[in-house]
């Protein structure tokens, strides 16, 4: 019976999902997000692979998306709109998307499956131009436009099984911000890890003296 026991505590364990939530707040103003998040399972690259059935809204995406950090009181954020969603720091400034030479966009790549994400959007003007994509083996699994509401808006996606999410931000016209990255991997968190070796460790000592 202990045994039972000691197996069925490794398998609840393994079976845990935990979830990871990024804000940025703990980014300089102006640092460029790549691979900070590394540690928590996820990278940022400005960007995407071309995808079929992705398209640019205003018909071309731009080469270079602007991955800066700004405060979202300052001037460099545009209009948010509201509810008040986004507090801290957001990732795309306002005077980076000025620059850019189409429609914003940036590739989540995670080290391992997510089964869940969402990510708060501002400053939504076109919604249709505010997206979350998953794509698995170059193809599209699922995908989550903002609705007609613009201002700000919650975009999330569940029962998905990727390593990677296209988030288009806002097209070429329009400025958005994104805030509070929360994404649901199926892996157990360290701390779990931690409890699953100390279940083994003990079943296999409780064995041995036997």
């Amino acid at each position: 019976m202990k045994k039972l026991l000691s197996v069925s505590a490794i398998a609840f364990f393994a079976s845990n999902a935990f979830a990871v939530t990024i804000n940025f707040d703990d980014l300089a103003e102006g640092a460029i997000v790549s691979n900070q998040y590394a540690a928590q399972g996820v990278t940022f690259t400005a960007g995407h692979t071309a995808i079929a059935g992705l398209t640019a809204p205003t018909g071309t995406f731009a080469s270079n998306t602007s991955m800066d950090v700004t405060l979202s009181t300052g001037s460099n954020v545009g209009g948010l709109g509201s509810p008040n969603l986004v507090s801290g720091n957001v990732l795309h400034g306002f005077s980076g998307w000025l620059n850019e030479d189409g429609d914003a966009s940036f590739t989540l790549t995670f080290d391992s499956a997510i089964t869940s994400i969402s990510l708060d959007f501002a400053g939504i003007s076109t919604p249709a131009s505010s997206r979350l994509v998953a794509v698995s083996g170059g193809s599209i699994v699922s995908s989550i436009s903002a609705n007609a509401g613009g201002g700000q808006q919650t975009l999330s996606m569940n029962g998905i099984n990727v390593t990677e999410v296209i988030v288009t931000v806002g097209d070429f016209n329009d400025w958005v911000g994104v805030d509070n990255l929360t994404f649901t991997n199926a892996i157990p968190e360290p701390a779990s890890m931690l409890i699953l070796g100390g279940a083994a460790i003990a079943a296999i000592t409780r064995r041995r003296k036997r």
